[in-house]
């Protein structure tokens, strides 16, 4: 598995502008997910996260495997996707996953991946109404 060079910066403002700008997100709409990912160590500032993780997966569902899965979810499912989130959540494999779910909901935010940040309130409709629907049905 293939491990990365820890990164280390000087303050936790260098690390907070550099996600910001790969993420394409305000700097403040990051700052919590930031604060709660760094720690102090004696180089600086560094991302807390097991380095592992983002190393290739040693194990990898068959598309196969992956759709017996999905079709076994019987209970309501919400997505929410950021316009412009990662491509592969529009593509043609996408749409196809999703005809896989029982009852999937599906819904688009204007942003990145991070769209629930950039959008709180409407992420918090989207998901209220999602759980109001369902708990009206039972």
């Amino acid at each position: 598995m293939r491990e990365k060079t820890p990164r280390y910066f000087d303050s936790a403002l260098k690390a907070l502008q550099l996600r910001a700008s790969i993420n394409k997100v305000q700097a403040e709409q990051l700052l919590p997910l930031v604060a709660r990912g760094l720690e102090m160590c004696s180089q600086g500032v560094r991302w807390r996260h097991d380095r592992k993780l983002s190393g290739e997966a040693l194990y990898r569902m068959s598309p196969a495997h992956s759709e017996s899965i999905i079709r076994a979810i019987n209970c309501p499912v919400l997505a929410i996707r950021g316009t412009d989130g990662y491509p592969a959540l529009r593509s043609a494999d996408a749409a196809q996953r999703a005809t896989w779910f029982q009852q999937l909901t599906l819904a688009e935010l204007s942003g990145t991946h991070h769209c629930h940040l950039q959008q709180p309130q409407q992420t918090v409709s989207l998901i209220t109404d999602f759980v109001t629907k369902i708990q009206t049905r039972t």
